[in-house]
């Protein structure tokens, strides 16, 4: 079967032209950059005597106009590029004043600083609270400001309010729930306090904005288990109140008939990893799916209640921002970041978060943990902090400064190069971190790769022919095709998390690392909501990628098939998309992926390999590990066109169909995806890929503009870049390596490395 399917399969794609474009480019040679002439600051970021010694190959040179220092640049645009500066109490202020001079001298003035909120009962605002702020300005008099302020209370006030302290059984956490109406006033009114000092002290007009954060390191959720204070109870009966109006409607939207509105209680926690009982029995278990919506909701609703009254309090264009909606991040679906969408019409300007945890060092892809492609669709800009660890230790008493250790510099320098093209091609704010104040940026050489990405982006949408539309600046007068015209919509859904058993399990494989997987295709890779595909409020894709669809009504799935339909588009479907609508059956995966679908009998193994002889993902390659799910599913249709089996079962685990209406369907019944076959089922649906395959494949992580190649490469070795029309090229990092009027060239690349291209055709001379 799986030999039929591979003939009919590849008899639809023969003939299909590779356009390569390679994920890479020739090594940095760091050692003179890293050495300053001695009349500059010292710099301890030095090379290695290894990385001295070791040979390097330069791409071709050509002479591109040159940027001027970052200090000299004259720009009206000021990039959202800062240096944050977490300066919690026992926080170096000595290496925070440093780092403040050496970014103002390397044309950034935009800062991040954390200030402590004053709460009910303590006496005044001190000086030593503003410090903080106070030293940015004294040190950069062209700072502008976002404060960061927790909105954590202190012991006191939660010994004074035990009923509002978070609770797992019988011991109480450090936090307040976010249930509290009386934690919510006094945190308005110590913020209130706050921006009362700032003003008193002639410091708000230096202030631009504040971060709002809560509960662990401020990023909004509690590993602890379910909430069970008093106010966290109170506060689910009054969602379901609000949800289902009468004792009798919640009755049966939980199948219980004692159940009552007054009387609903927090349910016991469940088995994270149970991957034998995957989804929650609706309706006997709709009361968990429930308490797992309102948690998010009421995160969401905190957030938005106190960016309205900050926005309240302070100036009109004051920006509010939030550490919230870590879709692809956060595991356990109890961790309050799943209502997003909640947020997108709402007073918060922006979301923050970290560069990815799970994969984020030397070759490694540093994924986005939350959808950032939807939160520039509503407007919305959000914010990479790169906490990238340096190695360098600043002694807080004498302020002597101890070199790195065992770091390499050009790893360091590569892997925030690779954050910053990140930021660079989906046109994201960065917030260069020393994130315990210690002197982690404390490094001229540093500083001054940070003021040349600032020029970099300043040109890039500050001097050029972009415009704003919808929240998203968009090329005028780009030429369609140069790189990126293969998109992929990579789809998560905050709802359908809600009805898992088994969340860190799946999640970790269906959300974390099929994330991840898209951006080693070496396509243009947006990040959506599925709220967003549905309602057409994504821009159209050439193939979108469904993480966990499992939750779809028969109304959202008609609408998200004439999306597809509309658009012409490839669903890519993993394993249980649209399983649970007015019930769970497999019938509704099979009239969502329109396969014929069915469920294991039993408790059945995953791990597939693939059957095909194809071009990425071809006879051998592996899908998935072996490991027990309930339930699983396989395609039950000898006319499928299979693309791999499950080795245990040998049954179908992977087809795709093409669909009269024009849209193609590709079900991966895996809880799993991998570059690979995202790549060959691209090939396979003559989408243009943007990588060519040249002895053995690599998969280096890739974001892709209009006009922009940005690469940090997994491996060592070389890579071949192709366009379909002459172009002058040139990376915008280094500004002597470049190549003129090519249509392909080959460069050599070293793990880690990383290169950010602009391809320019030679009928347009300018480089924006």
């Amino acid at each position: 079967m799986a030999g039929q399917g591979a003939v009919k399969v590849y008899a639809r794609v023969f003939g299909v032209l590779l356009l390569a474009v390679a994920a890479a480019a020739a090594g940095l040679w760091l050692a003179e950059k890293t050495l300053p002439p001695a009349e500059e600051p010292k710099t301890f970021l030095e090379p290695t005597e290894a990385e001295i010694a070791e040979p390097r190959t330069e791409g071709a040179v050509v002479e591109p106009p040159r940027s001027e220092p970052a200090e000299q640049q004259t720009t009206a645009y000021d990039p959202p590029l800062y240096f944050f500066a977490h300066t919690a109490p026992g926080a170096d202020l000595g290496a925070v004043a440093d780092e403040v001079e050496m970014a103002a001298r390397n044309g950034i003035h935009r800062y991040v600083v954390s200030l402590e909120l004053p709460w009910p009962n303590e006496v005044g605002v001190s000086e030593a609270r503003l410090e903080p702020l106070e030293i940015v300005v004294r040190r950069d008099p062209k700072a502008s400001a976002l404060v960061r302020v927790a909105f954590d209370p202190p012991r006191a006030w939660l010994d004074a309010h035990p009923e509002a302290a978070v609770r797992a059984g019988e011991q109480r956490g450090p936090y307040a729930s976010l249930a509290s109406s009386a934690w919510l006033d006094a945190a308005k009114g110590a913020f209130d306090r706050l921006a009362q000092a700032v003003a008193d002290a002639g410091l708000e007009g230096r202030v631009a904005g504040y971060v709002i954060a809560c509960l662990e390191k401020g990023a909004w959720h509690s590993t602890g288990g379910y909430d069970t204070c008093d106010a966290n109870v109170a506060g689910f009966r009054a969602w379901l109140g609000e949800r289902y109006g009468t004792d009798e409607a919640l009755r049966e939207a939980w199948a219980a008939e004692d159940a009552t509105l007054e009387a609903a209680g927090i349910p016991e926690e469940t088995d994270a990893n149970d991957a034998l009982h995957v989804f929650f029995a609706v309706p006997a278990e709709a009361r968990y799916a429930d308490f797992l919506a309102y948690t998010s909701d009421i995160t969401a609703d905190a957030i938005a209640t106190l960016a309205a009254h900050v926005k309240g309090t302070c100036a009109p264009d004051t920006l509010v921002l939030a550490p919230y909606g870590y879709t692809f991040e956060l595991l356990r679906n109890d961790a309050g970041h799943f209502a997003l969408m909640r947020l997108m019409a709402n007073d918060i300007d922006g979301f923050v978060s970290p560069v990815s945890y799970a994969d984020r060092g030397l070759g490694g892809t540093g994924g986005f943990m939350g959808p950032i492609s939807s939160a520039r669709e509503h407007g919305k800009q959000w914010y990479l902090i790169d906490d990238t660890r340096t190695g360098i230790i600043r002694d807080g008493s004498t302020g002597e400064i101890t070199p790195a250790k065992g770091v390499r510099v050009d790893d360091v320098y590569n892997v925030q190069a690779r954050n910053f093209a990140a930021a660079l091609v989906h046109e994201l704010g960065v917030f260069w971190a020393d994130p315990y104040a210690e002197g982690e940026l404390h490094d001229e050489a540093l500083w001054k790769r940070f003021g040349a990405m600032r020029t970099v982006y300043a040109q890039r949408y500050g001097e050029s022919g972009f415009h704003a539309r919808n929240g998203t600046k968009l090329r005028v007068n780009a030429s369609p095709g140069i790189l990126a015209d293969v998109t992929l919509g990579v789809v998560a859904d905050e709802a359908s998390r809600f009805y898992q058993r088994c969340d860190a399990k799946l999640n970790e494989h269906v959300l974390r690392r099929a994330a991840d997987a898209a951006l080693r295709v070496g396509v243009s890779t947006r990040f959506y909501l599925l709220r967003d595909v549905i309602d057409g409020a994504a821009a159209p894709c050439s193939a979108y990628l469904f993480l966990n669809a499992f939750r779809l009504t028969v109304a959202d799935r008609e609408r998200l098939h004439d999306v597809l339909q509309q658009t012409q588009s490839a669903a890519i479907w993993l394993y249980a998309p649209g399983y649970i609508a007015e019930t769970a059956s497999a019938d509704n995966i099979t009239a969502t992926v329109r396969i014929p679908v069915k469920p294991f009998a039993e408790p059945a193994k995953s791990g597939s390999a693939c059957k095909l002889q194809g071009i990425w993902f071809g006879e051998g390659s592996v899908l998935g590990e072996p490991a027990e799910w309930s339930p699983l599913f396989y395609i039950d249709d000898e006319e499928a066109n299979v693309l791999a089996n499950y080795e245990e079962s040998g049954r179908p685990s992977a087809a795709l169909a093409f669909l009269d209406e024009g849209w193609v369907s590709v079900y991966v019944a895996e809880p799993a995806v991998s570059p690979a076959l995202l790549r060959e089922i691209l090939h396979i649906l003559d989408r243009r890929l943007n990588l060519r395959k040249a002895g053995q494949p690599t998969y280096d992580t890739a974001h892709l503009g209009r006009d922009l190649l940005a690469i940090h490469a997994a491996s060592a070795g070389d890579r071949t870049i192709q366009v379909a029309q002459p172009c002058n090229v040139r990376d915008l990092l280094e500004n002597e390596v470049g190549w003129q009027r090519k249509t392909s060239f080959t460069l050599p690349l070293n793990t880690g490395e990383t290169r950010v291209l602009q391809f320019t055709p030679v009928e347009d001379q300018s480089y924006y």
